[in-house]
């Protein structure tokens, strides 16, 4: 037996209609929340490894303008050494000039009303600010090992 009718309630059949379509709404909305877009969590995963990423090498922008200028201090190096300097400090400025380029061209807006497509162009950037992570550490490792051993030969 019914419930309502064990209490001799007496509903209008509107006033069902109604909060069973608030309920069905309800459980819907539950349900689309429980069950995530594979294809959202891989944007977001993308989205915060590229952050992660830029975050890394743009720590280490203070260091490239340091050992630039370091660099750039050092007694006036001649012949073969001073053609070193002159290659290292362009590899410092590149990998600074390389940032600021990928930085200005980078939409963190999503690309597409297609995750899909939005996907493609996170892991297109993903691998862009991975070779330019690389490149600046390249830089400052090749720069730091020169002048360690030029403060070695003194």
């Amino acid at each position: 037996m019914h419930l309502l009718a064990t209490l001799h309630v007496s509903i209008p059949p509107a006033v069902l209609r109604a909060v069973s379509s608030a309920i069905l709404c309800t459980v819907l909305i539950l349900l689309q929340t429980a069950c995530s877009d594979p294809e959202a969590e891989m944007n977001q995963a993308l989205r915060d490894e590229i952050i992660q990423v830029h975050d890394q090498a743009m720590i280490q922008t203070g260091l490239i303008f340091d050992l630039q200028t370091r660099l750039e201090e050092m007694e006036p190096p001649t012949g073969d050494l001073q053609q070193r300097v002159a290659r290292l400090i362009d590899e410092l400025r590149e990998a600074d000039r390389a940032m600021f380029a990928w930085m200005n061209q980078y939409q963190i807006l999503a690309v597409d009303d297609d995750i899909g497509v939005d996907n493609d162009y996170r892991e297109e950037q993903l691998e862009a600010i991975r070779s330019v992570s690389g490149q600046t550490d390249q830089a400052i490792g090749n720069a730091r090992t020169f002048l360690d051993q030029t403060a070695g030969d003194s």
